[in-house]
């Protein structure tokens, strides 16, 4: 199987294109067992771990071996000599061609060398410079506004990568929006108490990290606060308030441990009138997602921003960081602080826009599982964490949390900090974050 898509391989060269990748080509035309310095080129530079890295994320390696002992394929040997042809008539060995996509000859590379730095710096000195640009997409999904950023070279592939990060986030929030009655969470949420539903791996580990956030915040991030329907966000101003009888019959259907992740994978609610919604962390969840797919396809470099919550890896075309602004919560339009995120993620809870007041009081959106009130000693929290999804999560766990006794928790997990300001304006942060104005 390995000497047929070596064969595969040659045949397309000599088609004029070299395959599907858009690598160039490194072609190397050898003797390995009679030739001195092709013997040596092989040793001392292409069989070191520092090229063979290299090689394989940045090139397609074609060698065409013309031994005098060992016995090839004739169909090998045919192809090889069709090559030599082609590319090689004066039959020097050893000799090394650059080529394009194309098959075309963008260098000859020295081979009289001793080391895999030297013939790297001859590829990266041949090679065509790219032009990378930055290209930005934004739509409303997930009923926010999503802004889509990739580094790229080239505009075309940028439009389509883009298109599918829409796609994706399309996709998550059908398989778990609370909102769309035909998403597996709305069919968890009408068989609460009733039965259990099978559901997609990708759905039960999405459960199950949920469960695992829940018990190493004490219950202060929990996904089954859905089930809480007594506030109006949408009106800011508000005459009268839910009462304490409506509010402890509420917080009875809040509790994580009620989740039942069962074998087989399946879900179930086990208390009638539970249920549950990822609007706490569903956005950092399909930025995750969407960062891995587009690495996958090779982006090097890209920002997913989601309503002020980022996901960011690589750098800027100028080499230069991404950077986030924390926003003063009393006036959106000035940043108290700029900070570099470097393949990290920042997520923000915030009562700056969704909230309400009564009787001179600000209640944030955030609503307290264990007491059903709604949050009312912070202004705005914002998580850095390699994963947004857990940020996202833990953005909302902190602003329930006593400040002190969030900020405590933050110092046992090493890969995260917080930046909380209080309602009245007092900055707390983690003492692993420094702060520069």
């Amino acid at each position: 199987m390995r000497l047929y898509w070596f064969i595969i391989l040659q045949l397309t060269f000599l088609l004029g294109y070299a395959n599907n990748s858009s690598k160039p080509t490194l072609l190397i035309f050898s003797g390995s067992d009679w030739c001195i310095p092709c013997i040596n080129f092989e040793k001392n530079v292409l069989s070191k771990e520092a090229f063979i890295v290299y090689g394989k994320k940045n090139l397609e390696i074609v060698k065409a071996d013309f031994p005098q002992h060992k016995k090839q394929d004739k169909e090998l040997v045919s192809k090889n000599e069709e090559l030599a042809d082609k590319y090689n008539p004066n039959g020097v060995f050893p000799l090394a061609l650059l080529l394009d996509e194309n098959g075309k000859i963008i260098s000859h590379i020295k081979t009289n060398i001793n080391s895999p730095q030297e013939l790297i710096k001859q590829i990266e000195a041949a090679l065509p410079k790219v032009t990378l640009k930055e290209y930005s997409k934004k739509v409303l999904l997930m009923g926010s506004s999503f802004e889509f950023t990739i580094v790229c070279e080239d505009e075309n592939r940028a439009e389509y990568l883009l298109n599918a990060s829409i796609d994706e986030v399309k996709r998550i929030e059908a398989l778990i929006s609370e909102w769309d009655s035909t998403s597996v969470v709305s069919e968890i949420n009408r068989q609460s108490g009733i039965s259990p539903v099978a559901v997609s791996e990708e759905v039960y580990q999405l459960f199950d990290r949920s469960r695992t956030l829940s018990e190493l915040t004490l219950g202060s991030f929990d996904i089954s606060f859905r089930g809480i329907h007594l506030y109006d966000f949408d009106k800011k101003e508000h005459s009268t308030f839910p009462d304490s009888v409506a509010i402890a019959e509420a917080v009875k259907s809040v509790n994580y441990k009620n989740i039942s992740l069962r074998p087989q994978g399946k879900i179930m609610l086990t208390q009638k009138g539970m249920a549950v919604g990822f609007g706490a962390s569903g956005k950092g969840y399909a930025a995750d997602k969407v960062k891995q797919m587009l690495q996958q396809e090779g982006i090097s470099a890209g920002v997913i921003n989601a309503s002020g919550d980022l996901c960011t890896w690589g750098n800027r075309p100028n080499g230069e960081p991404w950077r986030v602004g924390i926003t003063d919560p009393d006036n959106s339009t000035k940043v108290l602080y700029w900070l570099p995120i470097e393949n990290s993620a920042v997520a923000t809870s915030g009562s700056y826009e969704k909230y309400f007041t009564y009787k001179g009081k600000r209640y944030a959106h955030i609503i307290n599982p264990h007491t059903g009130f709604p949050i009312t000693d912070k202004k705005s929290v914002s998580v850095f964490n390699q994963s947004a999804e857990l940020s996202d999560a833990m953005a909302t766990a902190l602003f329930v949390m006593p400040i002190q006794e969030g900020l405590q928790l933050l110092e046992s997990l090493p890969q995260m900090t917080a930046i909380i300001i209080d309602s009245d304006g007092k900055i707390h942060h983690s003492k692993k974050l420094e702060l520069i104005e």
